[in-house]
């Protein structure tokens, strides 16, 4: 006896159970009584292959697209959920606008020229503009969404089914990449108003009160940049056809267990990538007004200058085109097939676990 729970092999009439949660695959023949406990998922990782006497699925197949097979002599009961749903399609790439760049910010304001003797301070010097934002790029075009994968078969034969849920549905399609218009970039900040000098009473024949310099005010700040404008969206890919779920046994339909489903859709197809405009830069903070200078023997401080205002926000971009949508992937059959639909003939060799006889050799054609 040689076989591999993901490769498979033949059992040689051995029981299989698994109680446990793990992974499964490949052709596994000449199984005796194939059970999975309640509570345990198995991972399907290739198509899988069950010939068995009985099998009792009490836990969850799960199964990424790949078929799964399950022929027993006798019967097949399902009391949880085989699902062979595929995996959706992989978005498409972005193609977004780049940011524009931040600008420049003016300089600062040179403080006010030193006072002489016995004079008053002077008032300080303005400072620069700062620099517009740049534009942000325009968007490019988004890659197309990937179609969903189609949902894997599902084979069960047997003289007696009885099933819960059966899902075999195809993936659903990409979404399209995006296409945004790069955001504009700030606004440089205005350059910052100099600082007023203090007076200076050295040298006054008597004490005089003397003010000291006004600060300058900050400078307005620039403008940010315009956003950039949407390009082509990506187009979202279809989705995945949908499974076949075919039931052959010997009863004219198949019995089913409470709650009982089978669903077999195709997949949707995936949205088109949006195209929005860029938003406008925000213009970047005024400059700072400078101090007042300090006054002396008694005058006052120079005034602060006010600080400068805010620049205005860069234009959005205009909006692109979206892609569109992709189409929904076609749906997969159900048959339901009673005696007289289907033809099958299956050996099945039981061997005795404890002495290795043979007990049993089945021949089953369901005409």
């Amino acid at each position: 006896m040689s076989w591999d729970p993901t490769g498979g092999g033949s059992h040689d009439g051995y029981d299989w159970t698994i109680s446990s949660t793990s992974d499964i695959g490949g052709s596994h023949t000449l199984v005796g009584y194939f059970t999975v406990d309640n509570g345990v998922t198995l991972t399907v990782t290739s198509n899988l292959t069950i010939e068995c006497i009985d099998a009792y699925v009490d836990g969850a197949i799960d199964s990424d697209g790949y078929d799964i097979t399950i022929t027993a002599v006798r019967k097949i009961v399902i009391d949880d959920t085989i699902d062979t749903t595929a995996s959706d399609g992989y978005t498409g790439s972005d193609d977004d606008g780049y940011t524009g760049s931040t600008g420049s910010g003016g300089y600062a304001g040179a403080n006010g020229d030193p006072a002489g003797t016995c004079e008053a301070g002077n008032t300080g010097h303005p400072g620069g503009f700062g620099d517009p934002g740049g534009n942000g790029g325009d968007g490019g075009l988004g890659g197309n969404g990937g179609d969903g994968y189609a949902g894997g078969n599902i084979f069960l034969t047997a003289v007696l089914v009885n099933y819960d849920v059966l899902i075999t549905e195809g993936g659903t399609g990409g979404v399209g990449g995006t296409a945004n218009g790069g955001t504009g970039g700030t606004g440089g900040k205005g350059g910052d108003g100099g600082n007023g000098s203090s007076a200076n009473c050295n040298g006054c024949d008597t004490p005089t009160p003397l003010n000291g310099g006004n600060g300058f005010y900050g400078r307005d700040d620039a403008q940010g940049g315009n956003g950039g404008d949407g390009g082509n969206g990506g187009d979202g890919g279809d989705g995945g056809t949908g499974g076949d779920i075919t039931v052959r046994h010997a009863r004219p339909t198949a019995t089913y267990l409470d709650g009982y489903s089978a669903s077999y859709d195709g997949g949707s197809g995936g949205t088109g990538g949006v195209a929005s405009g860029g938003d406008g830069g925000s213009g970047g903070a005024g400059g700072d007004g400078g101090s007042g200078g300090a006054g002396c023997d008694g005058g006052s401080q120079g005034n602060n200058g006010s600080d400068g205002s805010p620049g205005a926000t860069g234009s959005s971009g205009s909006a692109g085109t979206a892609g569109s949508g992709g189409d929904a992937g076609s749906n997969g059959t159900y048959q339901d097939g009673g005696t007289g639909s289907a033809d099958v003939a299956f050996n099945a060799r039981v061997i005795h676990q404890e002495s290795g006889e043979y007990l049993q050799r089945f021949r089953v054609n369901l005409l």
